[in-house]
């Protein structure tokens, strides 16, 4: 659990299965006219393409999103399921509850596939190190497979640091995500980067 901290998107799935859908109708306007077995086909059509399709989409989100049913006793804002395809440097934004994730060229080979998993969270049993306050959204991130490079976490806070706020006063702290009993114990890590007049501060994890 990451504290402030095949992208599979609800608009690409719904994208994705009108643009079957239109395929499907065009299949299904070409068998018009020809003997019963084409009718037939058509049918095939309606009942199986759009199956095979949503099975595809659930094989991927099932696996990673399943790591983080453990949580409990906390409040969440929304889930997301990222992918990372190949060798190639990728972004995964989700600006609209505060994280990006920076994934840097060479993290897999050419030919694999990973999913990140990710839950915003805005509540819960929560315990951080005395005489701090919590200044940005608590996230719960899951990699379905390790990386060979770290993933450079980015999350939004709260603080003006044009104001004059010392930035060595911002840390991140983690807590694991499975735990024997609650609350969910953070304690501050070494690292992160908190620019003056940036309302994102950065850290590169590897777990």
């Amino acid at each position: 659990m990451k504290l402030k901290a095949k992208v599979v998107d609800d608009d690409m799935v719904i994208a994705k299965l009108t643009k079957e859908k239109v395929q499907l109708k065009e299949e299904l306007q070409s068998l018009k006219g020809t003997t019963t077995a084409g009718k037939n086909n058509e049918k095939q059509l309606k009942e199986r393409e759009p199956v095979k399709d949503i099975g595809i989409q659930f094989d991927y989100i099932v696996p990673s999103m399943d790591n983080l049913e453990c949580l409990s006793d906390v409040n969440i804002a929304s889930k997301k399921l990222f992918l990372i395809q190949g060798d190639r440097p990728q972004l995964l934004n989700w600006e609209r509850y505060g994280l990006r994730i920076g994934v840097s060229g060479g993290s897999l080979s050419s030919t694999e596939t990973a999913e990140v998993a990710v839950v915003a969270l805005v509540g819960g049993e929560f315990v951080f190190p005395k005489k701090t306050v919590l200044v940005s959204a608590v996230y719960a991130v899951s990699v379905s497979r390790p990386l060979l490079k770290a993933l450079r976490l980015e999350i939004q806070h709260c603080v003006d640091l044009s104001r004059g706020v010392k930035t060595k006063y911002l840390k991140f702290a983690i807590a694991p995500v499975s735990t024997a009993s609650l609350p969910y114990k953070f304690s501050i890590v070494d690292g992160g980067e908190f620019s003056e007049g940036k309302w994102y501060g950065s850290i590169n994890r590897e777990k």
